[in-house]
């Protein structure tokens, strides 16, 4: 019974991206009430490690929750990541995943558009 349940799923996660900016990430400060200065000022922003305005890190975690529910629907699972980079506010992020045929897990990601890896980590079904 597991054995076709895990074949009937699909091999990759559905691919969600969005193209952030200065004007969304002031959105999602409000929606979040997180105004740290490093994701909403650019003046200060400028002047710590990042060089500029970063976007909120559940940003690409809510990202990848939209790519998992358009992907299996609303399961019940698991899901263990660790934001592994900041993603300049501006970038293009972009979920992905592929199954792990040793367990039927999925190893999931949020990249910017040219790769880097700004979370990762796995996703378990619970069925």
């Amino acid at each position: 019974m597991e054995q076709t349940r895990s074949a009937a799923r699909p091999i990759r996660l559905a691919e969600a991206r969005i193209q952030t900016s200065a004007m969304k990430t002031a959105r999602y400060a409000e929606l979040t009430a997180d105004f740290n200065p490093i994701h909403v000022d650019p003046g200060f922003a400028t002047n710590t490690v990042f060089g500029g305005p970063i976007n909120h890190g559940t940003l690409g975690l809510s990202l990848l929750a939209q790519a998992i529910e358009t992907t299996f629907g609303c399961v019940p699972h698991e899901l263990d990541v660790r934001f592994s980079r900041p993603a300049p506010v501006g970038s293009v992020l972009v979920t992905g995943g592929e199954v792990n045929s040793a367990d039927g897990s999925y190893h999931v990601h949020v990249t910017t558009e040219d790769g880097v890896r700004v979370i990762e980590g796995t996703l378990r079904l619970n069925d």
